[in-house]
């Protein structure tokens, strides 16, 4: 590791933090949370979101119906769950600029109990 000679009389030595919170195998990366989340859980992204990338569609059945795909079949759910996860994360990063960490802690408590249902759909 390179360290200048200033910075080591200064400080003595170099400590280094390697933060691997976020290492996950569902990682994605989207322009919007409502996209990321669709795109690692399924379903269809809540109103004005558009489409995710490769998600499936219901395919006609003779009646001409459309039958539901296993990832479809909970669509609704899932995209009222994205939408409800949208909210807390917007009313958390509110409150973070507002600097009310108690209201951004529950927001953080709540988005982590929205997301674990989104995570225990099929």
């Amino acid at each position: 590791m390179y360290a200048n000679a200033r910075s080591l009389a200064a400080f003595g030595c170099i400590d280094v933090l390697v933060n691997n919170a976020g290492i996950t195998q569902n990682a994605v990366i989207e322009p919007t949370l409502g996209t990321a989340l669709t795109d690692i859980f399924g379903g269809t992204a809540p109103p004005g979101m558009g489409p995710p990338s490769g998600a499936p569609t219901p395919t006609p059945s003779a009646s001409g119906t459309p039958t539901p795909t296993p990832s479809t079949a909970n669509a609704k759910p899932k995209a009222q769950l994205i939408a409800q996860a949208n909210s807390e994360y917007a009313a958390a990063q509110a409150a973070l600029r507002a600097a009310n960490l108690t209201e951004y802690g529950k927001q953080i408590d709540a988005l982590g109990k929205t997301l674990a249902k989104l995570k225990s759909l099929p």
